[in-house]
């Protein structure tokens, strides 16, 4: 994964609020964007 993030923050009921190296802001719950690098191991384990 290439990502290049400027802020992080945490906003709300677990919210991650991203900014990129754009100033482009995103908004994703923290249980998705964990997910996203432990895939694989959960499967592994599954």
């Amino acid at each position: 994964m290439d990502w290049k993030w400027n802020h992080i923050s945490i906003e709300g009921n677990n919210n991650l609020v991203l900014q990129d190296a754009n100033g482009q802001t995103t908004i994703v719950a923290i249980t998705a964007f964990i997910e996203q690098f432990t895939r694989k191991q959960d499967e592994q384990i599954a």
